[in-house]
């Protein structure tokens, strides 16, 4: 790396990724904000401006293997002492001698990809990182079996050498977005309610559950009924019990505790039924520009850190037409004083 060895580069709440799966294509955004810290205190140090975080994967050098798909990175910008953009042009370079560019499945690129990386971790006897990488478009020919519409795969590696596949949409009845990295201000839109907040109530349930407890007793107490004053009721372990989330949200506990989070906003009675099964590819495009400019919003005009920024980039995939840039930047020479 060309970087101390007490740094590292890190941007996972640095970014912003957004994906918008509609029948015309799949729309792919990102922000281009890099922030460098010290593996020692974890302290953002500096942050960049301009750093690719969606990339079309093929070989672009050579005609007609380029493959109509696209990746979207959020997290850790180097793994193995090399840049995930690296890995990814090589990894878009030699992957045609896998799988051919009109005969390949997604989701085995998808593994092959994981693979790839983490192998890579684990030649190197790094610490696995914290990054993901999604990846969206089509698959082609036979290995496209009856699938006519895109789909999205999210690569996730946690701290850790392997990683997790993450099914996000892959079949041809499903539509809807995506987003990654920095999902705060996003949900807010789309829900009323982000990870967050849900968080802080639950930490506050306790307090509420203790106030109602008092409240009942001294009721009681003053209706004559009577129960020792040093009558303590532990607060119940199981939401069934004390549900404060069922005040706001018609949702189900899931399987896991993350499940839970994702179904209390999808349940909640404010949220916004919106309607990628219906958009073209130009209102998926202003979609997902729409929601990486909310992002965007928090850290420009709100007391917080930096956290999203610099040049957005789109691009668009088609089963035909493949991946092309919507909206990118290009290099130019600034005049004084860099304007």
């Amino acid at each position: 790396m060309f970087l101390k060895k007490n740094y590292v580069f890190f941007d996972r709440i640095m970014t912003i990724n957004v994906i918008v799966k509609c029948p015309q294509g799949i729309v792919m955004g990102a922000d281009s904000l890099l922030s460098i810290g010290s593996t020692a205190d974890g302290i953002v140090s500096s942050i960049i401006p301009y750093n690719s975080k969606l990339f079309p994967i093929g070989n672009f050098a050579t005609e007609g293997s380029n493959y109509a798909a696209g990746a979207l990175l959020n997290g850790a910008n180097s793994v193995a002492g090399r840049t995930v953009e690296d890995i990814l042009q090589e990894f878009g370079e030699d992957y045609p001698n896998i799988q051919t560019t009109d005969d390949y499945s997604l989701n085995q690129m998808a593994i092959d990809l994981g693979d790839k990386i983490s192998k890579l971790i684990r030649k190197a006897g790094s610490k696995g990182p914290s990054l993901e990488i999604i990846l969206g478009g089509y698959s082609r020919g036979k290995k496209a079996g009856s699938r006519r519409y895109g789909e999205i795969y999210g690569i996730f590696w946690d701290k850790k050498k392997n990683y997790r596949l993450r099914v996000l949409y892959t079949k041809d009845t499903e539509f809807g977005t995506v987003y990654g990295g920095q999902p705060k201000i996003l949900d807010k839109f789309r829900y009323g309610m982000d990870d967050w907040t849900i968080l802080k109530i639950l930490e506050r349930r306790e307090k509420l559950f203790n106030k109602v407890c008092n409240y009942v007793i001294k009721q009681l107490h003053e209706n004559n009924i009577n129960i020792p004053k040093n009558t303590r009721i532990s607060v119940p372990n199981s939401l069934k019990e004390f549900d404060v989330f069922s005040l706001f949200s018609d949702y189900k506990v899931g399987n896991t505790a993350g499940q839970t989070l994702k179904n209390i906003k999808t349940g909640m009675a404010g949220a916004l039924q919106t309607m990628e099964a219906f958009f073209t590819l130009q209102t998926a495009i202003n979609y997902c520009c729409f929601l990486m400019t909310c992002a965007y919003a928090e850290s420009a005009f709100t007391f917080v850190i930096p956290s999203v920024g610099s040049e957005m980039r789109v691009g668009s995939i088609t089963r035909r037409e493949g991946f092309h840039f919507r909206k990118s930047w290009e290099i130019k020479v600034p005049g004084p004083p860099f304007g």
